[in-house]
């Protein structure tokens, strides 16, 4: 029986490396919540302004929980790409 070895897998919505670098979760969860923000633009647009408190509450609401998903698994360090999101 020969087993394939994958460059990239997903499991449970996170993507790993098979040498378990975290790069293809970050890179995924960067675009998921970048895609947020821009809509969370749009419906602000759309809305002609929100507030800032009910913004920063949506963000809070939408945007933060795809940018942190998996953080415990992947720890407690700085990662720069998430950080601008």
């Amino acid at each position: 029986m020969v087993l394939n070895i994958e460059s990239n897998y997903k499991y449970l919505g996170i993507g790993f490396s098979y040498l378990l670098k975290w790069n293809v979760a970050h890179d995924a969860l960067v675009k998921q919540a970048t895609k947020a923000v821009i809509n969370l633009q749009k419906l602000e647009s759309l809305c002609n302004g929100i507030p800032c408190s009910s913004y920063f509450s949506l963000f809070d609401m939408v945007v933060l929980p795809i940018s942190c998903y998996g953080g415990e698994i992947w720890g407690y360090e700085r990662i720069e790409h998430i950080e601008r999101v």
